[in-house]
C-alpha cells in the first residue's frame, strides 16, 4: 500500500509540480502525519523538496532564465507527450535524450518512476534531472556549452557519438515545416541533430501542435526518415493526415492524468 501511495503521489508532483499534505491526505484517506512521512522519504530520494504545508517536485533548472521560459511554455501538452514517450523506453535498452524542453519531460517521469536504462544526453537539465536515480545510468556528451539551452554540441559531441549506437533516441524539434520537414535555428544544433539520428535504431521526435507549420534555416531530416512522431491532441487534423500520406508514423497523446 505504501508503494501504491507514493506512486501516486509522484505521478501528482509530475503533473502538478507542486502537491498539499492536505490535499493528499484527503485524496489518499490517510492521515497528516503519513502523508508528511511519504514526503519526507520522497525527499531523502531527491525527488521532492517539502514546503510548508506540501512539497514541489525538485527542479534544479533554475541556470537559464530563456530555458525557464521554454520550459512552462504549453506545458500541459509537453507533459502529456512526455508521459507518453516514457511508455515507450524498454528496460536495459541505451536511450538518447536531447536538450529540449519536451524531452526534459520524459526524464521528470523517469526520476518518480525509473526504468533501468542506459541513459545518453547532451543536455545539462537532463542529466542533472536523472543524477542519482536507481537504475539509470547517466552519460553526459561532452563538447560545446550552448548557453542558450545547456546543451552540448559541437565536432567533441558529434565524435563520441560515432561510438555509440542507441537502441532509441527522443528529439524535441524547434521548427516541423507543413512538407514534414525538420528544421533548427543554428547549424551546430542541427548538426548534432542530425548525428543522433544517424547513430540510432530507432527515432521518435516530441513536438507539441505548435511547433507544426513553421520552417527555419537549417534543414535536420524528414519526419519520414524518423521511427514516429509524438504530438497532442492540438494538432490539425488535415496536417496529420498529410503527414500520415507521406509515411510519417504520427502519434496522438493522450491528455495527462496522474
Amino acid at each position: 500500500m505504501k508503494f501504491d501511495r507514493l506512486e501516486v503521489i509522484q505521478s501528482q508532483l509530475f503533473a502538478r509540480g507542486v502537491v498539499s499534505v492536505r490535499g493528499l491526505s484527503d485524496q489518499l484517506n490517510v492521515s497528516l502525519a503519513t502523508i508528511r512521512r511519504d514526503l519526507r522519504n520522497l525527499e531523502e530520494a531527491g525527488i521532492a523538496e517539502r514546503t510548508h504545508g506540501g512539497a514541489r517536485l525538485v527542479d534544479r533548472s533554475g541556470i537559464e532564465v530563456a530555458f525557464e521560459i521554454r520550459k512552462r511554455h504549453n506545458i500541459e501538452a509537453k507533459r502529456a507527450i512526455g508521459a507518453y514517450a516514457y511508455s515507450m523506453i524498454k528496460p536495459h535498452s541505451s536511450i538518447l535524450f536531447d536538450a529540449s524542453t519536451t524531452v526534459l519531460q520524459v526524464a521528470r517521469r523517469l526520476k518518480v518512476a525509473p526504468v533501468p536504462i542506459k541513459l545518453f544526453s547532451n543536455g545539462l537539465m537532463v542529466a542533472q534531472e536523472l543524477i542519482g536515480v536507481p537504475g539509470i545510468n547517466v552519460f553526459l556528451l561532452g563538447g560545446l556549452l550552448r548557453k542558450e539551452n545547456l546543451s552540448v554540441a559541437g565536432p567533441q559531441a558529434e565524435r563520441e557519438l560515432d561510438q555509440l549506437w542507441i537502441d532509441h533516441t527522443f528529439l524535441g524539434a524547434r521548427a516541423i515545416c507543413e512538407d514534414g520537414a525538420i528544421y533548427g535555428f543554428d547549424q551546430s544544433g542541427a548538426s548534432i541533430i542530425a548525428k543522433m539520428i544517424a547513430r540510432s535504431k530507432r527515432c521518435t521526435v516530441l513536438a507539441d501542435a505548435r511547433k507544426f507549420g513553421h520552417r527555419s534555416t537549417f534543414r535536420i531530416a524528414h519526419l519520414s526518415e524518423i521511427y514516429s512522431v509524438v504530438t497532442d491532441q492540438e494538432i490539425d487534423p488535415a496536417l496529420m493526415d498529410r503527414l500520415r500520406e507521406q509515411g510519417v508514423n504520427m502519434k496522438i497523446a493522450p491528455t495527462y492524468s496522474p
